[in-house]
């Protein structure tokens, strides 16, 4: 379930105004995964410097969100702006909820056509905060100390139970019946 908003569409109060299907993108984002609507944080290195930065997907470009903060156009409460800079999402996830939801808006509002015109009207600052994601190196996004799989198709649970138990009798009797989790690696993600 999608989280209510303060404000809505007029078709549905209730629902995210960043996901409003009716709203465009002022940047081309026809047949990319990355219109408005879908705006995924990532990290990213533009290939003209060796610094990380956090980033957000719209069409085929990156915006950085370390330089939009620095130019001063981000403009979030609570912010700690070296969470932008860091080579993984994990210390602007710990900022928490609020955060991350005023980045989202503020992105919608300085991307959005008859948003904020900052940026739009800008074309020196375009160039300074819009990266054609073909100039950028996707990292991994988030530092995965340890996590727990849980063993729950039946499939995986087969095909792992005949590798490791007679194939006419792969599964634990009690396999169906209770929760199967174990400790996965990291280094697998």
């Amino acid at each position: 379930m999608l989280p209510q908003a303060s404000a809505g569409t007029a078709a549905d109060p209730t629902l995210d105004p960043t996901l409003d299907p009716t709203r465009h993108a002022w940047l081309d984002t026809t047949g990319t995964d990355f219109p408005i609507q879908n705006l995924p944080f990532g990290v990213f290195q533009r290939s003209s410097s060796a610094g990380p930065a956090v980033g957000v997907a719209i069409g085929s470009w990156v915006l950085d969100l370390a330089a939009c903060d620095e130019a001063g156009v981000l403009r979030v409460t609570g912010l700690d702006a070296a969470a932008l800079r860091r080579s993984a999402l994990n210390d602007l996830i710990a900022l928490g909820p609020v955060v991350r939801r005023a980045i989202r808006e503020r992105v919608f509002e300085l991307l959005v056509a008859g948003g904020d015109p900052v940026l739009q009207g800008d074309r020196t600052l375009k160039q300074k905060l819009l990266v054609p994601m073909a100039q950028t190196t996707m990292l991994m996004p988030v530092a995965a100390g340890d996590f727990v799989d849980f063993y729950s198709s039946l499939e995986h649970a087969t095909n792992v139970g005949t590798m490791f138990r007679d194939a006419s009798n792969p599964l634990l009797p009690n396999w169906k019946h209770i929760p199967i989790g174990y400790h996965g690696r990291s280094s697998s993600l």
